[in-house]
Order: structure tokens, then C-alpha cells, then sequence
């Protein structure tokens, strides 16, 4: 089963790829076939590119890349994973002879130089803290996917169940009940989610336009609260499964 935001791809702030993740397909490289975090979760950076600081050099196969990537996707079936476009480059990357790949190098002592005459005119931070927005305590609480709704149904009966269990025990029952269950059972929960983005919508477009104000009587309208919809948000149930 596949849940949103599982397909991911490393790119650096620039829209290039990002050359600590892949490479010239190379054994052991995601370019030459294994997929990007595909056994520990990556820690948090700390730091993230400065917005206004030069773009890196990029390498050579990095150029490659992003030149040959609509080619190579175009080429596959529609609906192709990204690790598939991934391998596809890396593939076409290992047919090229030496002199063509010396043209991606020259292009990359280029792009290298680009960077280094940048920098040096440059007097602001390369890093910045790379910390989160913190969201306005007044914005309406946003959708629930269908696997939190169901999660908001079902925990009360699990800890009915299972009085002693602990939170990562119960979100782990929580999941695997869901990966059992059919497209059938999880109709109405994701009927839910969907109707719950609509909500969503809507109370967004009235906050943006009117404010808090406004948002409290489009609520009060629709005989609405913001009580339980956050709990749920940071409780940390498996996240977005659909």
C-alpha cells in the first residue's frame, strides 16, 4: 500500500538535484538503483541554504540530469516511479562515452566558476537555520486524511481494549488494522477526508478574506468547533495514509 508523500526525491533550494543523494551511478549511489531513505529516516537538518547566498556548483552528472530527465521519463510508461526515471538516467549517464561525458565535466568547471566568482563578491550567510514556520494559532485546523479519521473512530475502543497500552502501541495496531482492512470498509472514512477538505477550503478562503472574526462566525453558521480536529493533527498516528 502506498500513502501520500512516499514517492520522495532529494532536490537542493536551486531545483537541482541534490549531489549529496545522487550521483554518477556509482555502486551504492540512489543514481545507480537504490532508492532514496529507503532504511533510516533522514535526521532534520539544522541548517538550510541562505535564500539569497550563490547557488553551488553542480557536477557533471548532476547537469546530466536535469538535461536528460523529460527525455528518459517520456520514454517510460505513464505512471512510472521516480526511482524508475532515476535508474533510467543513471543508465543512459553509463552509456555515454568518455568524450561525451567531458563535455558534462567542462560544463560543470563552468558552473563551478560561475559559483566561486559569486561568492566572492558575496558578504551575506551560506546558512540559515532551517526552522519551520509555526502555523497562526487562529487558521482553521486543516483536513484530516482518511486514516486519522479512522483513527479518531477507533483508538477510543482500542484503549477500551487494551487499557495499558502505550501511545506507539496503539498507533501501530491503529495501522495495521487499517492495512487489513478493504477499499470497501475504508470508503466512508475517506469520504470523510475528503468532505473535510472541502471544510478546509472553505474556512481558509473566509480567514484569508475576514480574518479570525470571520472564521468564528462561518463556525458558529455551521454549528462547528475547532476542538478535536488538532488533537488528532499532532498526535502522530501514522501521518497521511489514504
Amino acid at each position: 500500500m502506498q500513502y501520500e508523500g512516499e514517492e520522495h526525491v532529494a532536490y537542493d533550494g536551486d531545483g537541482g538535484l541534490d549531489q549529496g543523494h545522487y550521483d554518477d551511478g556509482s555502486e551504492g549511489g540512489a543514481a545507480g538503483g537504490a532508492a532514496p531513505g529507503s532504511s533510516k529516516r533522514r535526521k532534520k537538518r539544522a541548517y538550510k541554504k541562505a535564500p539569497d547566498a550563490p547557488r553551488r556548483g553542480r557536477s557533471a552528472y548532476v547537469l546530466f540530469s536535469m538535461e536528460a530527465r523529460e527525455e528518459v521519463k517520456n520514454a517510460l510508461p505513464e505512471g512510472s516511479k521516480v526511482t524508475e526515471v532515476m535508474k533510467g538516467i543513471a543508465a543512459k549517464w553509463r552509456e555515454l562515452s568518455e568524450t561525451d561525458k567531458e563535455e558534462w565535466t567542462a560544463k560543470a568547471a563552468q558552473d563551478k566558476d560561475r559559483y566561486e566568482q559569486e561568492l566572492s563578491v558575496y558578504d551575506g550567510p551560506l546558512k540559515v537555520p532551517n526552522k519551520r514556520a509555526k502555523k497562526d494559532p487562529l487558521a482553521p485546523k486543516r483536513a484530516m486524511s482518511a486514516f486519522l479519521h479512522f483513527s479518531q473512530s477507533m483508538r477510543p475502543r482500542l484503549r477500551e481494549t487494551y487499557p495499558e497500552a502505550k501511545n506507539m502501541d496503539m498507533s501501530k495496531m491503529l495501522g495495521q488494522e487499517w492495512n487489513r482492512m478493504s477499499d470497501e470498509e475504508k470508503l466512508p472514512y475517506q469520504t470523510k477526508a475528503h468532505d473535510d477538505t472541502l471544510r478546509y477550503r472553505e474556512a481558509m478562503t473566509v480567514w484569508k478574506d475576514g480574518g479570525a472574526d470571520a472564521l468564528a462566525s462561518h463556525m458558529a453558521a455551521r454549528g462547528e468547533t475547532d476542538g478535536a480536529v488538532g488533537k488528532y493533527e499532532e498526535d502522530g498516528d501514522g501521518g497521511d495514509r489514504t
